[in-house]
């Protein structure tokens, strides 16, 4: 977040010297498409969190969260798991039909069908 400010802070401050008062609205236009665009892919980018742990046991836990989407792909035991973003009051919790991903406090537990299949603390 501290990148995207400081790149739209140095875009707009380029632009009053580099902007000739006798310049057409096309390239006025152009220029704020530009600094539109830098900024919505620096915001994007950002967006998608990788993440790796390891049970007790050696079984790893990959994830890869989209903020944009609330949505995350958890890798576990060669199965790839589309999971979507639940409301909740502290950590987080991603579900669908068979997994659920809860994280709280650094400890982290995906259960399938209800029953507990991997557990990080």
């Amino acid at each position: 977040m501290k990148i995207l400010f400081l790149v739209i802070l140095f875009i707009m401050s380029l632009l009053p010297g580099s902007c000739d008062y006798h310049t057409t609205n096309n390239t006025k236009s152009a220029t704020q498409q530009t600094t539109k665009q830098v900024a919505h892919d620096l915001t994007y980018s950002n967006e998608i969190v990788h993440s790796r742990v390891t049970d007790e046991n050696g079984v790893a836990l990959k994830m890869a969260f989209n903020n944009a989407n609330g949505t995350a792909i958890i890798y576990f035991r060669g199965e790839t798991i589309e999971v979507k973003q639940d409301t909740t009051a502290s950590g987080i919790h991603y579900s669908n039909q068979h997994y659920d991903y809860r994280e709280w406090h650094g400890e982290i537990e995906l259960k399938k069908d209800g029953k507990v299949v991997f557990q990080h603390q």
